[in-house]
């Protein structure tokens, strides 16, 4: 389990980055749907209760002024979302970014398999 840990860790210190400056709108994907299965997944999965905080405006309560407050692994869904990979499958301007991610998230993606399939 440990692996997951450090390569969700290792995504989100590559995407973070993209959420809080690069998008047009910072944490706008950060939304009442998306805590409510970061808060079911850390509790199905890791027997987490998460701590919750008054919600935006979006209805998002897992997040604080530097951002969302919950470890990486127990969010994979926003974890590995960015904008740009959502919408048009890679970062513009950087292939060397978009390359690293898919790597990483294949990475991801194959341990998620073993371990949960």
């Amino acid at each position: 389990m440990s692996d997951l840990v450090v390569l969700y860790q290792q995504m989100a210190d590559l995407t973070a980055p993209e959420c809080a400056n690069t998008c047009k709108c910072p944490h706008t994907c950060c939304d009442e749907f998306a805590c409510q299965m970061t808060r079911e997944i850390a509790k199905e999965r890791y027997g987490i209760t998460l701590k919750e905080y008054p919600p935006n405006i979006r209805g998002a309560f897992y997040l604080d002024d530097k951002g969302c407050t919950v470890a990486p692994h127990l969010r994979p869904h926003c974890t590995m979302h960015t904008c740009e990979i959502n919408s048009m499958g890679f970062k513009r301007g950087d292939p060397k970014w978009t390359k690293s991610y898919f790597k990483l998230r294949e990475k991801i993606e194959r341990l998620e398999a073993e371990t949960y399939a």
